[in-house]
């Protein structure tokens, strides 16, 4: 499903969490077949930008962002700002986590 579609990957961010929970597991093992080229490492970014934005992030979100570490190493974003804006995403979601 999310081969065919990107805009799946983009649904991650915005459905309710029980939802989430459940498809971002497939979404984590989908990107555990993908070489470097057949996905964009902003896609699983963008994802973790909407949770943090919704101050929404579950237990699957840190997941994702393990998963994101690993393939950031194969395929870097190549985008300074958006980099930022995903490190400060996560740096939300962390101590949000902590609290």
């Amino acid at each position: 499903m999310f081969a065919e579609k990107e805009y799946y990957a983009e649904d991650l961010g915005w459905m309710g969490k029980n939802a989430f929970e459940y498809y971002v597991k497939a979404y984590i093992e989908y990107l555990d077949h993908c070489s470097a080229d057949e996905f964009d490492i902003m896609d699983p970014m963008l994802v973790v930008m909407q949770r943090a934005m919704w101050d929404d992030c579950h237990e699957n979100v840190k997941l994702l962002i393990n998963k994101i570490s690993e393939l950031k190493r194969i395929s870097p974003c190549g985008d300074e700002n958006y980099e930022r804006r995903y490190d400060e995403a996560v740096q939300s979601i962390m101590k949000n986590r902590d609290q």
